[in-house]
């Protein structure tokens, strides 16, 4: 129960501080597109976690650190352009 508190608070400060990033002419644009590719990604996660877990033999945790490390990655890399 209190995981999904704080995933409800981060997803709120992140979509707050995803429009703030982006300018005031292209906002509404942003932001739409922003939450389009969160939900694409939220539904391929199923697609993409199996096929790590088989390839870490078996090893759940291994598999998260791999796609939140290259989550970060990617928000990183978008953010400094």
């Amino acid at each position: 129960m209190l995981g999904k508190l704080f995933i409800s608070i981060t997803f709120a400060v992140v979509y707050v501080h995803a429009s703030e990033l982006i300018p005031t002419e292209v906002r509404n644009v942003g932001v739409g597109s922003a939450s389009m590719c969160a939900r694409i990604s939220s539904m391929a996660a199923a697609y993409v976690g199996g096929p790590l877990v088989s390839i870490n033999r078996g090893s759940l945790k291994m598999a998260d650190m791999k796609m939140t490390d290259g989550t970060i990655k990617i928000a990183g890399y978008q953010t400094m352009k």
